[in-house]
């Protein structure tokens, strides 16, 4: 088993009969029409000694309420740890965005995904008689060393300015639950059980679950067919902490005020453990929402452009390329 492990963590990201995501000069042709696995994550270190290579023109492929994704991948070396070849998403704020990216960032996703990995220990979810554990991706927050632009010579990314990178994920791309209550009907047990669990055994409510539910004949992660593999979430605090996607205690009152409990729920014994719904004030939908800002593109003010029209920003959707969800 430890064997199969090594063999699926992608040390080449770049298999020869894979298709590459990015369009970009000199970018090897595959043979296969679909990809066959998602990258694992293993420790990445921080070492850089490569660069970002974007697709031609470097337009974003997705765009949320608050920031651009772009596709891009490591060449020459590791970046941020992420090894030579490896299919990358870089994720920037829109210009106008009073908020910067920190490493708190990446401690989140780091911390939503050492939960992750709790709840499959303990609870052993299946589907379909299949072990069906959840991942949520690693993420790094780096500074760019230099600046980047379009096809037409227009400063797209500053030197200097924070991003995140992650590995992308392939296969079908779901939302499963938003931050402020809103659930998809199908296919979302144990996501939904996992964000009812955090909450009930560690105060934190673990939510915005987005990414691919793994399935035969698509893409396997670990060797594995049948998998959650998460990007973006949310942890919401009493207290607030984990930034302007944590809605507070009066998110979690919000959330809990319609999250139905299922089979899991029951089984696992937390269908008691709710907190106390005081009120109900937040609009439902399946975007994520923020906390009250000054940004433009905060819960008062535009949403994000009608032009991306499907969910969430960190995957590819096979056959589509939009998204519209927060990143």
């Amino acid at each position: 088993e430890f064997q199969e492990i090594l063999a699926a963590m992608d040390s080449d990201d770049e298999d020869s009969d894979v298709p590459s995501q990015c369009s970009w000069p000199g970018a090897r042709q595959p043979r296969a029409a679909q990809r066959k696995k998602n990258a694992s994550d293993p420790r990445r270190g921080c070492k850089s000694s490569g660069q970002l290579a974007f697709s031609e023109g470097l337009e974003p492929f997705a765009a949320g309420k608050s920031r651009y994704a772009y596709r891009c991948r490591a060449e020459g070396g590791c970046v941020a740890g992420f090894t030579e070849g490896s299919y990358l998403v870089l994720k920037a704020f829109k210009p106008g965005f009073q908020t910067t990216l920190s490493q708190r960032d990446a401690q989140m996703q780091e911390e939503a995904a050492n939960l992750a990995s709790v709840f499959n220990d303990e609870v052993c979810p299946t589907q379909n008689g299949h072990r069906c554990p959840i991942y949520i991706r690693d993420a790094a927050v780096i500074a760019l060393g230099r600046q980047y632009h379009d096809a037409r010579g227009k400063m797209i990314l500053q030197k200097n300015q924070m991003v995140l990178l992650e590995r992308e994920i392939f296969g079908d791309f779901r939302k499963f639950n938003s931050n402020n209550g809103w659930a998809t009907k199908t296919g979302s047990e144990i996501p939904a059980a996992f964000s009812h669990w955090t909450w009930a055994k560690f105060g934190k409510l673990v939510c915005d679950l987005q990414g691919y539910q793994g399935k035969a004949p698509g893409p396997k992660y670990l060797n594995s067919s049948y998998y959650y593999l998460l990007t973006d979430p949310a942890i919401m605090t009493a207290d607030g902490r984990y930034g302007v996607t944590d809605l507070g205690q009066t998110g979690i009152e919000n959330w809990f005020a319609h999250h139905q409990c299922n089979d899991i729920c029951y089984s696992l014994g937390i269908s008691g453990k709710r907190p106390a719904v005081r009120r109900v004030t937040m609009r439902v939908e399946s975007s994520s929402s923020y906390r009250e800002t000054d940004n433009i593109y905060g819960p008062r003010h535009t949403p994000a452009p009608a032009f991306y029209d499907a969910f969430a920003l960190g995957a590819i959707v096979e056959g589509e390329s939009e998204y519209s969800d927060d990143l």
